[in-house]
């Protein structure tokens, strides 16, 4: 389910499981706690090198809040690469 993610992306996800975006949060209060068809979401689960903002392992969906951090040029090319 982790898709060999290492130990240091898990850090990095568990950090950003503590600072969400405001946006992150809205979205977590209507998804968290089995409230959509009764899916269970993940928060910022680590995937490979990358953490998804929120992940739902039973349907393989990943869903990606994206903020003004993907508005700079380097974060874009990051983003075309991801």
């Amino acid at each position: 389910m982790f898709y060999n993610a290492s130990p240091q992306i898990f850090e990095k996800a568990k950090i950003l499981r503590k600072d969400m975006t405001a946006t992150e949060l809205k979205l977590w209060e209507i998804i968290k706690g089995k409230k959509i068809l009764g899916l269970r979401f993940r928060a910022q689960h680590p995937i490979d090198v990358y953490i998804a903002d929120f992940y739902c392992h039973p349907i393989k969906l990943v869903v990606e809040v994206d903020g003004g951090i993907h508005k700079s040029n380097n974060q874009k090319e990051y983003d075309i690469g991801r």
